[in-house]
């Protein structure tokens, strides 16, 4: 450009838990336009755009409602950005670094946005959630429960576990001792 700046409008839409507002505000550019939950400054950033702007998101599926099904979120998406280019004003995904001037990196950016909408819910199988931790025993402990969930002494796994509880301090569940100690009567002989 010949000494002009960029007239960048930057939205953040903090909807998807992974996509928080302050780290999508430390990669825009431009005047921060933020979503809220009743959808009104998508409007207010349209309406503000002149020929030429350039509307700034991280990632192109940010610009879809909050509160909608898949299928809305889709339908708005596209209409949203058939807006903002009808006033002449090119979307730069930051997340990619492209463009959608008139059609120019458009389908890919939208076929993109669309498995982000899909997905948005859930985890990446980068972060898989954690889960429940294993159950770690000392040998001690393991040996007195051992003992107890193989004594003939209680008449049922649950009197077991609940001796095992007692002894140890901690409950373990009927499955876990049937896993790692064997059914109650003792190891089997398949001989």
């Amino acid at each position: 450009m010949t000494g002009e700046t960029e007239d960048i409008r930057s939205y953040c839409n903090p909807w998807p838990p992974r996509f928080s507002e302050g780290a999508q505000r430390e990669k825009l550019t431009g005047e921060v336009y933020v979503e809220n939950k009743a959808g009104k400054m998508i409007a207010a950033l349209i309406a503000s755009l002149r020929p030429g702007s350039v509307v700034e998101v991280v990632h192109l599926g940010l610009l879809a409602p909050i509160k909608a099904t898949t299928q809305q979120k889709r339908k708005a998406l596209g209409e949203r950005v058939k807006a903002i280019l009808d006033k002449r004003a090119v979307i730069r995904e930051v997340a990619t670094g492209r463009e959608a001037k008139c059609q120019g990196d458009l389908p890919v950016m939208l076929m993109e946005a669309a498995e982000f909408i899909s997905r948005s819910g859930r985890m990446d199988a980068k972060r898989p959630r954690a889960g429940k931790p294993p159950i770690e025993l000392t040998p001690e402990h393991r040996e007195i429960a051992l003992g107890l969930w193989r004594s003939r002494l209680y008449s049922s796994s649950h009197a077991r576990r609940d001796a095992i509880a007692e002894r140890i301090g901690r409950r373990l569940g009927h499955g876990w001792c049937y896993l790692h100690f064997g059914p109650p009567s003792g190891p089997v002989d398949q001989t």
